[in-house]
């Protein structure tokens, strides 16, 4: 991953800044059309055993369970539908409201 979002793309890396400037990040989009490793429902079954074998794997000490990139989002989302409300604290709700104001929503 360094060296696709360093070198590859022409930005700084492992702390290395050689193109000027400490915010020279880079960023790289890789898009892979699944079909062409198969049918795409067959690769998206193989990530789903995949992802399940990983959250069934023994977690370690002193942690209660194994999970995946999105699972606490996944588990949020389900949870603020099942409640069918989402709790804001002021600080968001006065941001949703600027935003309103600013959109001029009705």
């Amino acid at each position: 991953v360094e060296f696709l979002t360093g070198p590859f793309v022409g930005a700084s890396f492992a702390g290395l800044d050689h193109n000027g400037g400490s915010n020279n990040q880079g960023n790289l989009i890789l898009a892979i059309d699944p079909n062409i490793f198969g049918t795409g429902q067959q690769v998206l079954d193989d990530a789903s055993r995949l992802a399940m074998r990983i959250r069934n794997s023994e977690p370690r000490d002193g942690v209660s369970s194994v999970s995946i990139p999105g699972d606490n989002s996944r588990r949020l989302r389900s949870q603020i539908e099942r409640q069918a409300y989402l709790d804001l604290n002021n600080q968001d709700w006065d941001k949703l409201l600027e935003l309103e104001r600013t959109l001029k929503c009705q």
